[in-house]
Order: C-alpha cells, then structure tokens, then sequence
C-alpha cells in the first residue's frame, strides 16, 4: 500500500509544480519567465519516470520495511530524507548529461509539494491501518514465553492494546520443546506455533538449559516468526540486535537476516534475470551436453539425472543435473558413502566417486552438470546462491541449530563452494551456510557467482 501512495505523491507533487511554474505572478519578484516549457504529455513522462526514481529510492532508505512499531516522526524524517536524496539525484543527472531542466523551481516546487503529500499518505495509512486494527483486522498474534510479573504486566498490555493479539502464555518450567504445556494441554513448540499461527514470540524469562533458547531461536528464523525478549536487567550494548521501547519496557529483538522481506525480493527478481540469462547464453553448451549424453547413452530418459532434495523450509523438489554417472550407480551408493563417511562425516558426499563416467568428468570439471538446476531457479526451488541442496538422508543426520539452512533457498553455487567446498568437513561447510545467511547480501550473491565463474574457467572448481 505505501509503495502506490508514495509513487502518487511523488507524481501529483510533480504536476503542481508544473502548474505553480506557469502561474508567473505566484511568486512576485521572485519568478522568472520560462521560454521554453515542454509539453504537457512530455512532462507526463518525465513526471512517471522521476516518481519511479523515488520509490526506488525509498526502498533503499528503509521506508517498505514490514516493521509495524515504526514511529511517525522516524518516518517523517525518511520521508524528508528520501526527497532530499531524489532531488540531488534529478540535478546530478541533468549535470552528467549536460542538459538543462527547464526550470530548477519545479524541481523545489516538486520537493517541497512530494514531501507534503508523502506525508500526508502516510499519516491516511496509518489512520486505515488504525481503523483496521480497532475491529481486530492484521493484529499480530503473540506468545509470550515466561511466567513472571513481566508476563502479567505484556498481557495486560496485549489485551488492552490494538496492534497484538494474545495467543496464549507458555511458562518456561518445560524441559523439552517436545513437552510444553499451554491452556493446559501438552503441545510440542511446533505444534503450538503452527496450530496457533503465532506471528510473534516474545520471552520474559529464559529456560533454565540454554540450549533450548538456542532451539527455539531456531524455529523461529526458519519459521519467520519474530523473535523477542525482555530482560529484567542485561547488558544492551550487544551486536546484532535492536532495541525498541513500548513505554517503560525495552524489547530486544535478534535482528532478522537481510533475506527477510525486501531482501528476498530483490534475490528473487535477481534469480529470475539470472536464471533467464543463463538459460539463453548458454543453451548452445546445454545442447552439446545433452547431444553428448544422448550419444553415450542411448536413451534420452538417462540425458537428465533427477533426485528429491530439501528446499526452503523443508520442502522437497526435485532436484536435476546432467546425468554423469554409469547406468546402476544408485544401488552402489549405500555402499559407497559406508566406505567414505569418516573422511566427511554427515555429508553423503563420494570424493573421487568411481561411478562416474569419462563424460561425467567433463562434465563436472567444467561445472556443466549443474546447468540444469537454472530450471529450478525460475521455478523457484533454488536460488543463484545459497546453501548446498541436501538429500533427506543428510537433513535426517542434521542437529537442530543447523537446520536453518532451510530458511532460504539452495544455491547453485555457495560460500562453501568458492572456499573448497569439496574438501571442507562438515562442521566447516555448515558454518560457512549459516554465515552466509547471516551477511547476505546482493554484493555477496555477486561476488560468489564471479568467483565461482573463475573457478570454473580456470578449472579450479571444487564442484564434485
């Protein structure tokens, strides 16, 4: 909703200015007469493209983030600030192509009518979604973890507030995410969180064992369930988090990964160009492979190789590469990972696997085995980067708190990948996944991919 109110406050901000331009007594003493002013359906144009330019800038200051705390004044001051930068962005443009805007006073007319009418679409959002949560609509539903009188003084709060609703309190006496108990029923974490739809958890009071914390911070970043706590007394000078104050309590919230909200956005619209990209430059080579395969095989049913993987949220897809093993290879591998499982333990991975074919090496030399899993980024099973897609029997060997590489998409190519994926333990390849996470961003995502790219044409890649 704020992105067409901006991109009409930013249009209808442009077309006072044109107006107030040609009104050349608005000002006394300070107008000047235009000689030229284009015409109206080209000023149309330049209008458009400009409030374009404007909601991609408020994008990028943080003014669509699905924080629903934000306070006014920190958006006014957005608002304020992202004029600012598009109307340096206007002028800095015209200077590079050195041409002149008709009139530098519809650039500070439009200026001052784009932040007044931002503005003002902001407080009428507010005011809907004011109106919206009075009758119950897009309350956020929050379980409280803790039995203390925080937890007495948050309920009081969420009752007698609008922006949540309470879902229940779980007390933190509980030994086991698999025993927990709610209105008095026995429930496992997932269970109440699924069964409730929880959106939010807040904690008032830690368990005693802190590896259930740890577990169920988990759940949470691989649920996309907000996470907060609130201490009695801590140290709030801690990385990573951010502090917000509801009155006289302070909320500490583990910041979520840049992968939440528009930073899965822009990956996915960058999966898509890239995968679009690659399927077009380089279908002569996706030819050849399969015209290759079709030779030594003689079966087009045994060009593609296809298997069941783990995606985003434990979800299973299938998952396809070039086929570059020998005809049977599947009833060797128990076999074979039996012999191999103490050089990579938890990995069901086969160094200098014995079943691939002369072909198969070629292939998987160059990297060309993967090419058919840019079908699965436009379908949206996998990403351009991220952790390695696991079989299930891997998933099946996982600990909990490294089952959170499931809260993104697979990659076809990962930070463990450009760092000798194929010789790293499992410890090693699992903390390079989760650090990824972590620091995504879309200058990471580019800087593997080009160094993956390197790996291949210069014949150094650790794909196996």
């Amino acid at each position: 909703m704020k992105i067409p109110v901006d991109f009409s406050a930013a249009f209808f901000g442009m077309l006072v200015a044109y107006w107030m331009r040609q009104t050349s007594d608005f000002i006394p003493g300070v107008q000047i007469d235009v000689i030229f002013i284009p015409p109206f359906g080209t000023y149309v144009t330049v209008a458009l493209l400009a409030s374009a330019v404007y909601v991609v800038l408020s994008l990028f200051s943080g003014m669509y983030q699905l924080k629903r705390t934000i306070a006014l004044r920190t958006e006014a001051l957005r608002v304020l600030f992202t004029v600012f930068i598009w109307l340096m962005t206007v002028i800095a443009y015209f200077f590079v192509v050195r041409e002149y805007f008709f009139s530098r006073l519809v650039l500070l007319f439009a200026a001052v009518w784009m932040t007044i009418f931002a503005l003002f679409g902001r407080m009428l959002i507010r005011f809907a979604e004011r109106a919206l949560l009075d009758r119950g609509v897009g309350r956020v539903r929050v379980l409280i973890l803790g039995e203390n009188d925080l937890t007495k003084t948050l309920q009081e709060r969420f009752t007698q507030g609008r922006t949540y609703r309470l879902a229940g309190v779980v007390p933190t006496n509980f030994t086991s995410l698999e025993h927990m108990t709610i209105d008095d029923e026995k429930r496992t974490f997932e269970q109440i969180l699924s069964f409730r739809r929880i959106e939010e958890v807040v904690v008032t009071k830690q368990p005693t064992d802190p590896k259930l914390m740890s577990a169920i911070l988990t759940i949470c970043r691989q649920r996309h369930v907000r996470f907060r706590f609130v201490p009695d007394v801590m140290e709030l000078q801690l990385s990573h988090i951010d502090v917000e104050w509801e009155q006289d309590l302070p909320f500490i919230e583990l910041r979520p990964t840049a992968l939440d909200g528009w930073g899965r956005v822009l990956k996915r619209i960058m999966d898509i160009l890239g995968a679009v990209f690659g399927i077009v430059v380089l279908s002569p080579i996706w030819g050849i492979a399969a015209l290759a395969l079709w030779i030594e095989r003689r079966d087009p049913r045994e060009i593609l190789f296809s298997q069941n993987r783990y995606g985003y949220q434990g979800r299973l897809f299938r998952f396809y590469k070039f086929q570059s093993m020998r005809k049977g290879a599947e009833a060797e591998h128990a076999k074979l990972i039996e012999q191999n499982q103490g050089e990579r333990k938890g990995l069901l991975k086969i160094k200098n696997d014995p079943r691939v074919t002369k072909l198969g090496r070629i292939l998987r030399k160059t990297s060309i085995d993967e090419l058919p899993q840019l079908w699965n980024v436009l379908r949206g099973d996998m990403s351009l980067v991220g952790p390695r897609p696991h079989m299930p029997a891997e998933i099946d060997q996982l600990t909990r708190d490294y089952h959170r590489v499931l809260c993104v998409k697979p990659g076809l190519t990962s930070l463990a990948q450009i760092n000798g994926r194929s010789n790293l333990d499992f410890e090693d390849e699992m903390r390079l996944d989760l650090t990824y996470i972590d620091q995504w961003s879309l200058w990471l995502d580019l800087v593997i991919i080009l160094r993956t790219a390197w790996m291949v044409v210069t014949k150094t890649s650790n794909v196996s």
